[in-house]
């Protein structure tokens, strides 16, 4: 212990025991936890010797973000330590565990066991930390590119489709066509069915053109996964464009109204 406190102390840290791992848990578990001026747990530990040259070392650090940091003391531990998906080298992980106090700590105690069992209080361990050596990439900027921009693309694609659905189903009501079918006898299940079913006829033809144009560009994903989100997502625009044209009378103008909305609504992800 006194160790412990003489190497924890010159490097500035304040030391505050606990009876147990349960006990340091417990007051991080508070509402309280770093509010109205209670001091937060920078890194905690619990050494246990559980035989003679046999000690275990529990280290307790915040992989979430804090109210003192915007950056986590180490990578969230829940996550996979490597992204099949990423393929350069993790610089954020490595820079949470070079400066997080991980490796610090770990040395700390190392030293400590190491002069405890030596006698010798001048017995250290030097500490020396680097990075594994990744396998050679191609940093491929058109993907990085493509993940601002593809929203934009996406909205391009569908508004000529939007505005001339709105613009025909609303123009129905306006020239009392859809009146002149009810007095016939025609109910809305039929109408709106029909309706539904010329939308999807657009929206596959749409959609696989779309996926055909698309295949240099997603060369290693499954194409059937990209046709079925812009197929879904077209889709989506039929239930829009219903809701949009029943507040509305005339088919230019809400055809206007319309395309107008979804536009400046797929720019809110940008602001939030």
């Amino acid at each position: 212990k006194t160790t412990l406190d003489t190497d924890l102390a010159s490097y500035g840290l304040t030391v505050k025991l606990y009876d147990s791992r349960d006990a340091i848990i417990n007051v991080m578990s508070k509402s309280s936890y770093e509010k109205d001026g209670n001091a937060g747990i920078c890194f905690g530990a619990a050494l246990v010797e559980s035989t003679t040259d046999n000690y275990q070392v529990n280290m307790i650090f915040d992989d979430t973000i804090a109210i003192r940091s915007q950056d986590a003391n180490m990578p969230n531990q829940r996550l996979t330590a490597a992204s099949k998906y990423t393929r350069q080298p993790d610089l954020t992980s490595w820079n949470q565990y070079k400066r997080g106090g991980y490796t610090y700590l770990q040395n700390i105690f190392a030293n400590a066991v190491l002069r405890s069992k030596t006698g010798n209080s001048n017995a250290y361990i030097s500490m020396v930390y680097t990075p594994v050596k990744s396998n050679s990439y191609n940093n491929d900027d058109f993907a990085i590119a493509i993940i601002n921009t593809w929203n934009f693309f996406m909205l391009l694609i569908y508004l000529a489709p939007l505005y001339r659905f709105v613009s025909n189903s609303v123009g129905e009501k306006e020239t009392k066509i859809r009146e002149a079918m009810k007095i016939m006898g025609l109910t809305d299940m039929p109408y709106w069915m029909s309706w539904f079913s010329y939308y999807i006829i657009v929206n596959t033809i749409q959609a696989s053109v779309m996926i055909l144009i698309l295949i240099p560009v997603f060369e290693y994903s499954n194409r059937f996964l990209i046709f079925l989100h812009l197929w879904i997502y077209g889709m989506t625009m039929f239930g829009y464009g219903v809701f949009v044209g029943s507040f509305f009378q005339n088919g230019k103008t809400a055809a206007i109204f319309g395309t107008m909305l979804f536009y400046l609504t797929s720019f809110i992800f940008t602001v939030v």
